[in-house]
């Protein structure tokens, strides 16, 4: 039960850190990293 909710979450905590990241490094960086992140979500 508790993994059910909990593995979404640390995949969503993931991608913000990517994009995190990403932005620290290059700013553009990170909004093409947010966006890629959630195109791939809807898709």
């Amino acid at each position: 039960m508790i993994m059910l909710i909990l593995a979404p979450l640390v995949g969503v905590l993931g991608a913000l850190l990517l994009a995190y990241g990403a932005w620290l490094i290059y700013p553009p960086a990170g909004f093409v990293v947010a966006g890629a992140l959630c195109m791939f979500w809807s898709w």
